[in-house]
């Protein structure tokens, strides 16, 4: 059967068609509506009054409803308006503001498919009875008033069942409800919806279904391409060649609190979409014997100029918005392929708030191929991307990818867009944001201005593992964290490693409240690059926790990691770390400052050494620079403001000042054990810097080389018990 359907021919229409004009009726009752709504093609209704559905309505044909701020209403117990292009071409304008409000699309178990709530159009579409349908196209539009659908539901029940759009759903070719011999098969069917300078609300809709095969997707909203779904006991639902194109125009859209749930409610990898799910071939809802096939579908979604609002939303898998190229699941026998799922946000406002996801993409999940059950999901292409727009991703939540989970060769693309997280929250996985190896995630392209308060097991905003070149100008990142637990805790902004470079270029950058469980309170580097060039760059109030570790308040260096400050004004003030570097702890790693002015300012080492700087078989230099270490502390062991430790530190032609630095045990300023430190051309001053054991100013044990040549140095007010000052 495959291969006969791949010979269908798809042509994508995108044209918005005028109504026809005819003689307007006043309509204020549900019988009335009926009667003319599916009667021959062709009215003009003016709603007067709101309706309220009595029975479900059946096809709706070609007319205008001018909706004058009136409800279309299920009473919480009837299905909405069924639109299929058939053999023909449908188009309805609805005019003015109209709400499709508790409406019911309820099915039982054994094959069944629960599509559209509130309003179902389909280009071509058979259900049920098996046979082939004609292929049509259904042409819809919203123009210039308030579109609500509010309430809306789908649900099915269990064994093979599917429920897909809760408020709208909308497909090019769609054959579901096949419980029994036979197929029902649809191809080459097409649909557009046209939203234009309209408010458009999905609002407190649902997709539900329950166990065995079953699948959910799109709470608020179902743009599908080729869909098959709901088959049981031989029968086999086929769909192919069908594009779905839904298009929002200088208009307001808002998705809140939609929901997608699967197996009596939970929120499970079934539950897809919980604000708008966006599929190219869909296969799903499965059970025993049954097969759903789907092939070469597209599905788009566009968003121009306009301001979008996803919020409040909730699924098992992206709380705000699914995406899958091909998708296939319920059986072995299933399958999805050729399909493509594009969403566009162009010149736009877009706001992901408050999205739950309870396993992966709180805001978003976007997948090239999506299988589960066994079933083959096969070149597929799915696109989101963000042009000329402001982005903002808030308080969403998942267990993996808090608020973008990008997999299979799916791709997320930013081009001249700004984007910022904020208070985002990966429960069990790394970063808020995830993508795996095959697919793109454009971010390194985008303008990202903010990220706060994020919270991931490392990197609180960003694990970058691998990932190369990342350039960043004028960012704030402040009060993440990387939480606690076994191999968690390091980074609480950022996790760079292995081969991952950061570079922030020309532009002032803030770290500021951000917290690791265990090291690298703002960034963990680990054989990874970071250069600041050209800025001011803060480090403020950085924090890393742990307890055996926690080290390097505000940066942990590592395994060859390089860290470079050129041309910067850098200041690291009340930063703390739970045992060495209360700033910076610099393992086997290699730090300069160039052409810098540096200030390191009141940081702490709580339980370890190095109030400032912890040196540990590594290399640091100050060339050209103005520096001042004022006021650290190393509570309880050495070295107030640094400590070397097998390494080597150079300060070349420079100013430095040590100044009320203070260590418990040896070193009020400097502890220097078996390191080699050379001041060249440089003005060194020690003022008031304290120890209560040996070295106010700098203790030196068994060091190979100290040397002060062609210096200025000045050792004044520091104090030891029993010693002033050595070196």
């Amino acid at each position: 059967m495959k291969k006969l359907l791949t010979g269908f021919c798809l042509v994508a229409v995108f044209v918005f068609v005028s109504a026809n004009v005819y003689a307007q009726v006043d309509v204020s009752s549900f019988t009335y509506f009926q009667n003319l709504t599916t009667g021959a093609d062709g009215y003009d209704i003016s709603l007067t009054s709101n309706i309220v559905f009595t029975s479900n309505l059946g096809n709706s044909f070609s007319g205008t409803i001018r909706g004058n701020g009136y409800s279309l209403n299920g009473n919480n117990t009837f299905s909405g308006l069924k639109i299929r292009g058939t053999a023909a071409t449908k188009d309805i304008l609805f005019d003015g503001d109209i709400t499709f409000v508790n409406f019911l699309n309820s099915v039982g178990s054994y094959g069944t498919a629960a599509q559209g709530g509130g309003l179902f159009i389909a280009g071509s579409a058979q259900q049920t009875t098996g046979g082939t349908a004609g292929t049509g196209t259904s042409m819809l539009t919203f123009s210039e008033g308030t579109v609500n659908f509010i309430n809306d539901r789908a649900l099915s029940s269990a064994y093979g069942a599917i429920s897909q759009g809760g408020g709208l759903f909308a497909a090019g070719s769609a054959s579901s409800n096949k419980n029994g011999a036979g197929s029902n098969i649809s191809a080459g069917g097409i649909t557009a919806i046209a939203f234009t300078s309209s408010t458009v609300n999905f609002t407190s809709s649902s997709a539900t279904s329950g166990t065995y095969g079953t699948i959910s997707q799109g709470g608020g909203l179902f743009a599908g391409g080729s869909v098959s779904g709901g088959a049981y006991s031989d029968g086999i639902n086929i769909s192919d060649g069908g594009t779905a194109t839904i298009s929002f125009t200088s208009s307001t859209v808002n998705f809140t609190g939609n929901s997608s749930a699967s197996a009596g409610g939970s929120l499970v990898a079934a539950a897809q979409g919980g604000g708008l799910f966006v599929g190219g071939s869909v296969s799903g809802g499965a059970y025993g014997t049954g097969v759903n096939i789907s092939s070469n579908g597209t599905a788009t979604v566009n968003f121009i100029d306009s301001n979008i609002n996803i919020a409040g939303n909730i699924a098992g898998t992206g709380g705000g918005i699914f995406a899958a190229g091909s998708l296939a699941a319920g059986t072995a026998a299933s399958s999805a392929s050729g399909g493509e799922a594009v969403i566009n946000f162009i010149n736009s406002t877009v706001n992901f708030t408050g999205n739950t996801a309870n396993l992966l993409g709180g805001a978003i999940y976007i997948d090239g191929n999506y299988a589960s059950d066994g079933a083959t999901a096969e070149n597929g292409t799915a696109v989101i991307k963000f042009a000329s727009s402001t982005v903002s991703f808030t308080s969403n939540t998942a267990n993996n990818g808090g608020a973008i989970y990008a997999v299979n060769g799916s791709s997320i693309v930013f081009d001249n867009t700004s984007v910022e997280f904020l208070w985002n929250n990966s429960k069990a996985g790394n970063g808020v944001v995830y993508w795996d190896e095959t697919s793109y995630m454009g971010l390194r392209s985008a303008d990202i201005t903010r990220a706060v308060g994020n919270t991931a097991n490392n990197g609180g905003f960003l694990y970058l593992d691998n990932q190369g070149l990342w350039t960043f100008e004028g960012v704030e990142m402040s009060s993440n964290a990387a939480r606690s637990g076994s191999g968690n805790g390091n980074g609480g902004a950022l996790w760079a490693g292995n081969g991952t470079e950061l570079v922030f270029d020309g532009a002032n950058s803030v770290f500021n409240y951000n917290t690791a469980a265990t090291n690298g309170g703002a960034i963990y580097g680990s054989g990874s690059r970071l250069s600041f060039i050209g800025s001011a760059i803060n480090f403020g109030n950085n924090k890393s926790v742990g307890g055996t570790g926690g080290a390097g308040g505000a940066l942990w260096l590592g395994n060859g990691t390089e860290l470079v400050f050129e041309g910067v004004n850098a200041v690291f003030n009340y930063n703390s770390a739970g045992t060495n570097g209360g700033a910076i702890y610099n393992g086997n790693s290699n730090v300069s400052f160039a052409a810098s002015t540096v200030t390191f300012s009141t940081n702490t080492s709580s339980s370890g050494s190095g109030g400032a700087i912890y040196a540990y078989y590594s290399t640091t230099t100050f060339t050209d620079a103005n520096v001042t270490f004022g006021g650290n502390t190393a509570t309880n062991y050495s070295g107030g403001a640094i400590y070397s430790y097998y390494s080597t530190m150079t300060f070349t032609n420079a100013n430095i000042m040590f100044g009320g630095n203070t260590a418990k045990n040896y070193g009020g300023a400097i502890y220097v054990y078996y390191s080699t430190m050379t001041f060249t051309d440089a003005n060194v001053t020690f003022d008031g810097n304290t120890t209560t054991s040996f070295g106010g100013g700098a203790k030196s044990n068994d060091s190979p080389k100290k040397s002060f040549a062609g210096n200025t140095g000045n050792f004044s007010g520091n104090t030891a018990l029993p010693v002033t000052a050595e070196l």
